[in-house]
């Protein structure tokens, strides 16, 4: 009974189909020489304008950017670069409400912020060049995230097991978040940018309301001592989480604040890989991404509300093993061909591939309504100092292209058209057990 239950109510997914596309050979960035430092960062990050990649040099710490035009061959020698630390870039970071502005932590204990001029770098920006700079850990930068919602405001984790939150119009840290026993593997915003997951060494997954400076939970995580990280999924209360098990073995959860991280809503083993798995959450389609350095693949699930509380889709398989991924924003997304992720794989020989990840539909070349809700906009929804103040607002919403319409419906229309349709769905439904519960019965009564 209970076999023929779940089979009943067993969800079926829009995404279960969805592959992943590689770019052809001039449609790839080649020649790069990508960092090899040992961490676990994407030494890599992507906007709709530009590519920047975190280069392996023997003095200092440069960085490439890119207009996401100039596919094929780079010329390393003659490619301007951005030579602005003394030691090697940690970690990039896109301003998401500026296309031209990009923030570099360093080990040099130091994150500086960038301005890139729309053509791209005509000559190498230098140390004096940066138009920010934020100093205050004592031990390399390994982690920069900017805030989802605030404008020039970003968190930062280093070496220090410190986590700094700075305003970078005023070059200052704001708030100084002390407490993590050892190093942090990860950091992640909410949705409103009121709180901040983060893993450690220590095996603890932690929730930290960062303007008060108060915990507000910590659980034991993945028991392995490798890497672990951690991100909240959109606009709710729950994590997730990937990991090693005590016995090595690669591992995804799901926890809920609800439950103070005591014990995960589910935990799954994935398999025997040694590579840490970098993790991606796409909240539009409240899917997560999973790719292991130093192996090809990139495994693609659901976020149910519902146990058991993430679903595997299905897996984009390649013999090139990648250090890192890019990933691009919904608003550089080629939403006619239904392409609702992109990476940008960094490879051990050189080369940066991109890949689409692609919902097969029938009518592909026309906008899909269902596929593409609206999502958060490249406008700020307050200022840094209101954030600081205390105020919470929700990433203001776009759609993705203004003002279209599909068959001359708006989504309002499209969205209410939808809505009857269910309804009508189940009012025939409602009515066709009615009309066989009536014929049913007619057919007992002619029996007696």
């Amino acid at each position: 009974m209970a076999q023929r239950q779940s089979f009943r109510h067993r969800h079926v997914s829009k995404f279960k189909h969805v592959f992943g596309n590689p770019a052809k050979k001039e449609g790839c960035y080649e020649g790069i020489n990508i960092s090899q430092i040992a961490w676990e960062s994407n030494f890599c990050a992507v906007n709709p304008k530009f590519l920047a990649v975190a280069l392996e040099s023997s003095c200092g710490g440069p960085f490439l950017v890119l207009p996401l035009s100039q596919t094929g061959k780079i010329d390393p020698f003659n490619q301007p670069k951005v030579n602005g630390h003394t030691r090697p870039v940690l970690d990039l970071g896109w301003n998401p409400f500026d296309d031209n502005v990009i923030a570099s932590a360093s080990e040099d204990c130091s994150i500086k912020i960038w301005y890139i001029p729309d053509c791209g770098l005509c000559e190498d920006l230098n140390r004096e060049d940066f138009i920010g700079h934020l100093q205050g850990h004592d031990r390399k930068v390994g982690i920069i995230r900017w805030h989802p919602c605030a404008s020039n405001i970003i968190a930062s984790a280093g070496f220090d097991d410190v986590i700094i939150i700075w305003d970078v119009e005023r070059e200052a840290a704001v708030l100084i978040l002390k407490g993590h026993p050892d190093t942090i593997f990860s950091l992640s915003f909410n949705w409103n940018g009121s709180l901040i997951a983060t893993t450690c060494k220590d095996k603890k997954i932690r929730v930290i309301d960062p303007r008060e400076g108060r915990l507000i939970a910590s659980g034991e995580g993945h028991k392995g001592p490798k890497c672990s990280q951690v991100v909240f999924l959109g606009n709710t209360s729950r994590l997730f989480s990937t990991g090693f098990s005590r016995t090595q073995e690669r591992e995804v959860a799901v926890w809920d604040l609800g439950n103070a991280l005591k014990r995960p809503l589910n935990i799954e083993q994935l398999d025997s890989s040694s590579g840490n798995i970098m993790l991606y959450y796409d909240h539009d389609t409240h899917m997560v991404y999973l790719a292991g350095k130093g192996d090809g693949n990139i495994r693609y699930y659901e976020v149910l509300e519902e146990e058991p509380y993430f679903m595997f889709l299905n897996e984009f398989r390649s013999a090139s093993p990648q250090r890192g991924l890019g990933v691009m924003p919904k608003r550089g997304l080629e939403v006619h061909k239904c392409e609702i992720m992109r990476f940008y794989k960094l490879q051990n020989n050189g080369v940066v591939e991109p890949i689409a990840m692609t919902v097969p539909r029938r009518h592909s070349g026309t906008y899909q309504f269902d596929l593409f809700p609206k999502t958060p906009s490249n406008k700020p929804a307050m200022s840094a100092e209101q954030w600081i103040m205390g105020s919470n607002k929700a990433p203001l919403m776009d759609e993705l292209l203004p003002g279209l319409t599909v068959d001359g419906m708006s989504r309002e229309a499209y969205e209410s058209s939808k809505r009857e349709d269910e309804t009508k769905q189940k009012e025939n439904k409602t009515g066709s057990k009615f009309t066989r519960l009536l014929l049913f019965l007619h057919y007992i009564i002619l029996l007696l």
